[in-house]
């Protein structure tokens, strides 16, 4: 619960800032700062899994002294510091590229973006620090500190660009440097809340010993880190090559919504880790099985209504002619964010039992044949054919991890009925016109099916509940 509280307040924040942002800057200045996010991410893989492995390496010493635990967190912070400062450096270089030649940028857009760039690269070492600082927090299982502290960065990255564009100027040159301003600010709190609750932040203790295990753990990882962003973020850069800047903004609002939707999924992931990083592996299973049951039930009553839902509130929330554009694509990612949101199971049964190397290796298989995909959809249906194509892939990538998590063939018939329920949503009411009076009725009685199917057909669930 404490996990997904900071997700919720997050989406919440989002609902607010992002028809602000798009009101004052425009569709195609949005897009930017879209793609901008999505370089950032990716480049984000230069911090080699180190961020992972403090998280695991603090939880492992978790009863240790200060000196060794301070040892850990400082080593990665200094680490992170340098690969930041040198990723910065390629990010000026090669993400001031491909935004200034694959994507079509009208000549006044450039000049905004070639003036805010050097701000967006010193974004990258500020992030990996913070994230070093949670998970240094999470090792404790301070989760209550964690997620306060994460949805007060995002509120400082988002409420200082807001009011720039509000009130000063919708120029790039001035968002970005507010919003860096922002998570610099953030990053503060984040080791001051650090250095208070477990007093480990010695600015000394920089031990070159543990490089060999930090790495050994992070190289894997850090593999995955490489491939991730761009499988999750080629889709939005495709869009910005084929159909222009103001199409990434259409395609970006519903695949955000729908990425905010598995924060469900992703809050259990990270409350069942632990659990199943001690169980041995019949027992890790079994316990991965009942939460991936649980979560194809509770997530698909969000995704379910969330399909049905999508075009009203756009309708509402954004204008019609936005809806036009974003409602089918909202549809088919939240199809997708259904399946990715099952997918994080496998995914941390993988890593909890010592097999990152297998999610990797997924990861490499499905990227070649998903950007050929993603290209000849994109071109022949637009925003909708991307949307399908990240949506194929993250099942195919949600049948990889199963295969190789290895659970049991009576897993797909436990997960049978709640995946007929969200693709007869998908399937049949995608296209509908409602208004948003009917379809909260609607989505609500879906919603409740999915909740009542579970009790009469998944007696296992019920009985690994009652044992819990």
């Amino acid at each position: 619960m404490v996990n997904s509280s900071g997700g919720v307040v997050q989406a919440l924040i989002a609902l607010v800032t992002v028809p602000l942002f798009i009101h004052h800057i425009g569709n195609a200045r949005y897009g930017v700062l879209a793609l901008v996010w999505i370089l950032l991410g990716y480049f984000g893989f230069l911090d080699f899994g180190l961020s992972r492995a403090s998280t695991n390496a603090l939880s492992r010493r978790r009863d240790a002294s200060k000196r060794e635990r301070a040892q850990i967190l400082m080593t990665v912070s200094y680490l992170l510091t340098g690969f930041g400062l040198a990723a910065s450096l390629i990010l000026f270089f090669a993400g001031r590229y491909v935004l200034t030649n694959f994507v079509h940028l009208d000549p006044e857009l450039a000049r905004e973006v070639n003036a805010a760039f050097p701000w967006i690269v010193l974004t990258l070492p500020i992030g990996m620090l913070a994230g070093a600082g949670t998970g240094a927090l999470e090792s404790t299982e301070r989760f209550v500190e964690a997620n306060c502290l994460q949805v007060t960065g995002y509120l400082l990255a988002q409420l200082p660009p807001v009011l720039c564009a509000v009130f000063v100027s919708p120029s790039l040159a001035l968002l970005v440097p507010a919003a860096l301003a922002g998570r610099v600010v953030s990053t503060v709190l984040v080791f001051l809340v650090v250095a208070r609750r477990e007093g480990i932040v010695q600015l000394t203790a920089f031990d070159r010993t543990l490089l060999p295990r930090l790495f050994g753990y992070g190289a894997w990882v850090s593999v995955t880190n490489i491939l991730s962003p761009i499988l999750d973020g080629a889709d939005q850069l495709m869009v910005g090559w084929l159909l222009g800047a103001a199409s990434v903004a259409y395609y970006t609002v519903p695949m955000n919504l729908a990425s905010r939707t598995q924060l469900v999924a992703a809050a259990l992931a990270r409350t069942v880790f632990p659990r199943l990083s001690h169980l041995d592996r019949a027992n890790a299973t079994e316990t991965a099985a009942d939460a991936m049951v649980a979560l194809a039930y509770g997530f698909g009553m969000v995704c379910s209504a969330g399909m049905l839902l999508i075009g009203p509130f756009l309708r509402l929330w954004m204008d019609p002619d936005f809806a036009a554009h974003a409602t089918p694509v909202g549809v088919i990612v939240l199809l997708g964010a259904w399946i990715n949101g099952v997918a994080y199971i496998p995914f941390a049964l993988l890593q909890a039992q010592g097999r990152p190397d297998l999610i990797a290796k997924s990861h490499a298989v499905e990227f070649v044949p998903f950007v050929l995909l993603l290209l000849g959809l994109t071109y022949w249906l637009g925003l909708p054919g991307a949307a399908l194509a990240w949506t194929l892939r993250v099942a195919i990538d949600c049948i990889l991890l199963l295969t190789f998590a290895r659970f049991p063939p009576s897993l797909a018939r436990r997960l049978l009925a709640p995946t007929v329920m969200v693709l007869a949503t998908g399937v049949l009411l995608w296209s509908l016109h409602t208004p948003i009076s009917v379809a909260l009725v609607v989505a609500t009685s879906v919603g409740l099916g999915l909740t009542v199917l579970v009790v009469p057909t998944d007696l296992a669930l019920q009985v690994s509940r009652r044992r819990t």
